[in-house]
């Protein structure tokens, strides 16, 4: 994950590695671009992105900031969960580097954004929900949304 944002109320707790439960930290993969089910190696690993990162409301308690998760959303970044493929090491400064594109065009921050905002795009619901390997928990969500359409 990335996180180059300023949390506004975090000012009374330090941020160290891993402030949001990340274990990988990341410069230049963006939400925008990176597509769910796109496939990269870090190191001697294989990882697929596979769904957004938010950071919860606990995240928000611990730094005194109720409206943390919603920072979050309007600064547009997420973070992205991947699913290890390939079992490997990696260390700072390994490059990341696409592997395999995925075969569906929906990328983290549509998932992120058809969730979050309040205007959905249709075609878009549609698109993700044809994504096999978004979670069941992504799916079930966006089966309500498509519903709700």
């Amino acid at each position: 994950m990335r996180w180059s944002i300023t949390i506004t109320g975090a000012t009374s707790c330090q941020l160290t590695d891993a402030a949001f439960g990340e274990n990988l930290t990341t410069s230049g993969l963006l939400e925008t671009q990176v597509c769910i089910g796109d496939l990269f190696r870090v190191g001697t690993a294989v990882l697929m992105a596979v769904q957004p990162r938010m950071p919860c409301y606990k995240q928000g308690i611990r730094l005194n900031d109720a409206g943390m998760v919603k920072q979050f959303v309007r600064a547009r970044r997420s973070g992205i969960y991947f699913r290890v493929l390939e079992q490997g090491v990696l260390q700072v400064g390994d490059a990341i580097t696409l592997l395999e594109p995925s075969a569906h065009a929906v990328t983290v921050q549509q998932v992120v954004d058809n969730f979050w905002l309040p205007d959905k795009d249709a075609a878009q619901v549609r698109a993700i929900l044809a994504v096999p390997v978004l979670p069941a928990f992504w799916q079930r969500a966006f089966r309500e949304i498509q519903a709700a359409l």
